[in-house]
């Protein structure tokens, strides 16, 4: 690999690890909202309104 091959590989493997950490917070806020939902015995199809916006 050359210079350049190896610095786009590092800078995509940063970019992986950034989109990772964010889809698991974004799985995680979603995870605790269904919680929350749960609790307070919310109805399905207001649980699915508060997921799509």
């Amino acid at each position: 690999m050359n210079p350049d091959e190896v610095k786009q590989l590092r800078q995509l493997e940063s970019e992986n690890a950034r989109l990772t950490t964010m889809l698991a917070e974004r799985s995680l806020e979603i995870y605790v909202m269904k919680q929350i939902a749960a609790k307070k015995g919310a109805p399905a199809h207001a649980e699915r309104r508060c997921f799509t916006q």
